[in-house]
């Protein structure tokens, strides 16, 4: 970042021009600028939730996104669609019973042209072709929320895919376990029981 840049970001003032925005526009995710005089880059925080009833709830709700995340760097996914679609998103989550009765936007193809059988291939390769969409609409659609974590015939799921990635890991007994436990329950409240 060039001296002239903080400026241009607002970084330089009291209530940072960014944050401004970000705290009116993202309300599940914010961008965090990098410390003045740091190397360490822009990071994403996410805040995908409330507090659950339980410890176990929200055990289960933070290592899934952290394994989440993990999976996406791993294997350079994309989950990028329109601010606009996610805005509708916000609004159809709020509605009662959503995660029964509603549609969610969210990207066709997180990262292959591949068939959901191929996928798994090419997550294990850690080789998968990109493809470039000529138009941002050919690149979501509407699915339920158990089409969104738990698949469908035309969406590998998020759940598989963090399972993919566990895969890939070396992980104890005990931990792989546990972790299977808060993924039963994340996949049971996205199709609705």
């Amino acid at each position: 970042m060039s001296e002239n840049e903080p400026r241009l970001y607002g970084l330089s003032q009291d209530k940072p021009f960014l944050v401004n925005i970000q705290s009116t526009n993202w309300q599940t995710m914010r961008f965090k600028p990098p410390p003045p005089n740091s190397s360490i880059g822009w990071r994403v925080e996410f805040r995908p939730m409330e507090v659950q009833l339980s410890s176990f709830e929200n055990a289960a709700y933070v290592t899934f996104i952290v394994l989440l995340t993990r999976a996406v760097l791993s294997y350079g996914l994309n989950f990028v669609i329109p601010i606009s679609k996610v805005d509708e998103n916000m609004r159809t989550a709020h509605k009662r019973d959503a995660v029964n009765k509603d549609m969610f936007y969210f990207r066709k193809d997180v990262f292959t042209d591949c068939s959901p059988a191929d996928v798994a291939k090419c997550m294990a390769s850690g080789k998968c072709e990109r493809i470039k969409c000529s138009n941002i609409q050919d690149e979501y659609t509407q699915m339920t929320m158990n089409e969104i974590f738990n698949g469908s015939d035309d969406f590998p799921g998020l759940i598989p895919l963090v399972k993919q990635y566990l895969n890939s890991v070396d992980i104890d007994i005990d931990t792989s376990c546990t972790i299977q436990n808060y993924l039963k329950l994340i996949s049971k409240r996205a199709s609705g029981e």
